[in-house]
Formats: structure tokens, C-alpha cells, sequence
């Protein structure tokens, strides 16, 4: 794998250093270390931020994916424990599960979908087709979460990257969803449910009346409660809906004035009357229900009865 790495990457840069207080002995451990083109350190994992160095000439910035893999080593392969063995240490770097198994993106997307088919297969009713390629999901009745398919992405053609499910080639940024197991370069489930079971559905019109059969005419078959119910849900998904575009505006919005030309005054004086106009819609109030007079005399007729007074005599 590190002989694949330096045979990609080598052409970028190569960072060589060393470290001590690895062993018991007086010795120090260095290490190679190459960047992608995404400059993650290999074998360091991301280059986040440790031990920054700034060298403008430099072609990379070898002190920080040098550093940053010296101390992963220490912490989480070693922890902490300088007082160790050489042959310990060396048998620490051929065993480490890190090293020897999947990326830790391959793993967890190849788990999302082995459980999108687990729980999706034999029940592909829980997937509904609510436009051009975006569906609706549903856990529970209460929780539903929105899928959508952004196109085709724009990573390298090699799977170099861990993003891609090496199944089905599902990439987690050419999908959206709205639950909360997104992760950076990880596909959810519902991801994975979308595209084998749902990426053939047609989407249904709703329908609030069905048609007996020998009868021209529609008649309603639902109730009073059910209708009121219905509205309720119709009105919760127009509100998340509106609350999507209120993130999309804002991005927006920030991206024009970020840009500070001359040309993005003309696209946010338009967001601006389009918001300027939703905010002068006016709500009518509802008005406080009349008093009911005659209900309110027969209350009074009928109210609380009175006692009727007894005359006591006594005899002396």
C-alpha cells in the first residue's frame, strides 16, 4: 500500500523526518510521508492542523503531514508509552488495523450499504418518489428524511479518494440527505435505499377522492378529521420546505457579497425584492367568535336553581 502511494505521489513532494521518545532506546523513527492531490497526508490520514509551518517557496508543507503522523503514532498507536520495544514497535505498524484493513470511509460506506439492504429490500414501501430524483423516506411515521441526487460528481476516475462504495459506486457528494449520520466522504443509508430501490419509482399524484365503481361522480371519502389532518401535513412539509430555502437565500447571499463585484448587486437587488415582498404579505387575523345571546338567556333561565325559604314556627 505505502510502495502504491509513493509511485501516485512521489511526483508532488516527499517529506522525510524523524522523531524520538518512540522506544526505551536512544534512537529515533523516521518516516516518509506524501501528499495527495487533495493534500492529505498518506500514511498521516488528513493534515487538519498540527505544527504549522509556513514556507511560501515550499511545494508542501512537509513539517505539517510529517508531524501530524509522528503524532498519531505516539498517541494513538503507542499511547503515550514511550518505554517500549523496538521489535514492539515495529510489530505495533504491521498490525494496526489501520494499516492493514479498508479506509475507515471504505468501511463505514460499505456498512451503509449492506444496511440499506438489510432493512429496504423487503420493505421498498418505506421509498416514495417526490420528484426528479428525489425521494422521501421513512423510518417512522413521525420521521422522514429527504433524498435527492445532485448529479454526477466530480472526483477522479481512480477510487483513491475512499469516497466512492466500491459496490456500487455511490458518491457521498453527489447525494443529499437530510438525516443526521452525514459525515464528510460517508454515504447514509438512505443514500444507498434511493438508488436500488427507489431510482425506478414514478412519482404519485395525490389523490383526496376516489371514484365509485358505476358512479359518474366523485365522492369524498374522508372525514372531517381526517381532511383537517391531512391539511396539518400538507402545512408541515410547506413549512420544512420553506425553511430549506431559507439556508439556500442565505448561502447565497453570502457567496455574492464574498464576491464584491459590480455584478452580484444585480442578483441580491433581486433576492432582496423577493424577500422584500414575502415579508409584506399580511395575515388576516381571526376575528373573536360572536356570543351566542339566546344560548346565553337559556343559561340563564336554566342556571342555578334558587332554594325556596321555609317559615319555622316555634311554640313556646
Amino acid at each position: 500500500m505505502q510502495l502504491d502511494w509513493l509511485r501516485k505521489f512521489s511526483a508532488r513532494g516527499i517529506a522525510v523526518d524523524d522523531t524520538h521518545n518512540v522506544t526505551r532506546y536512544n534512537v529515533r523513527l523516521a518516516t516518509v510521508s506524501v501528499a495527495d492531490h487533495k493534500n492529505r497526508g498518506l500514511p498521516a490520514g488528513r493534515t487538519a492542523s498540527w505544527a504549522s509551518f509556513g514556507n511560501s517557496g515550499a511545494i508542501m508543507d512537509t513539517t505539517m503531514i510529517s508531524e501530524r503522523w509522528h503524532l498519531r503514532s505516539k498517541k494513538d498507536f503507542l499511547h503515550r508509552n514511550s518505554n517500549s520495544r523496538a521489535d514492539f514497535l515495529v510489530e505495533k505498524y504491521f498490525l494496526d488495523r489501520r494499516l492493514t484493513t479498508a479506509p475507515y470511509r471504505v468501511q463505514q460506506s460499505t456498512r451503509s450499504h449492506r444496511w440499506a439492504v438489510k432493512h429496504f429490500q423487503w420493505k421498498p414501501e418505506k421509498i416514495k418518489a417526490t420528484g426528479d430524483r428525489k425521494w422521501e423516506q421513512c423510518r417512522t411515521p413521525e420521521e422522514k428524511f429527504q433524498v435527492s441526487y445532485q448529479g454526477g460528481c466530480v472526483c477522479s476516475v481512480s477510487l483513491s479518494e475512499n469516497v466512492h462504495c466500491p459496490f456500487c459506486d455511490v458518491c457521498a457528494y453527489s447525494w443529499t440527505c437530510t438525516c443526521l449520520e452525514n459525515r464528510t466522504g460517508i454515504s447514509c443509508l438512505h443514500r444507498y435505499a434511493a438508488k436500488h430501490y427507489g431510482w425506478d419509482l414514478a412519482v404519485q399524484p395525490q389523490l383526496d377522492h376516489r371514484c365509485l365503481p358505476g358512479c359518474g361522480r366523485a365522492l369524498n371519502i374522508c372525514s372531517t378529521s381526517h381532511v383537517s389532518s391531512g391539511t396539518q401535513v400538507g402545512a408541515s412539509e410547506m413549512r420544512n420546505s420553506i425553511e430549506s430555502k431559507y439556508s439556500v437565500v442565505y448561502t447565497n447571499v453570502n457567496l455574492l457579497v464574498n464576491t464584491d463585484t459590480d455584478e452580484a448587486l444585480t442578483p441580491l437587488k433581486q433576492i432582496y425584492d423577493l424577500v422584500d415582498q414575502a415579508s409584506r404579505i399580511k395575515l388576516s387575523t381571526p376575528s373573536e367568535p360572536t356570543p351566542n345571546r339566546s344560548k346565553a338567556r337559556a343559561l340563564q333561565a336554566w342556571g342555578k336553581p334558587q332554594l325556596t325559604k321555609a317559615e319555622h314556627y316555634t311554640v313556646s
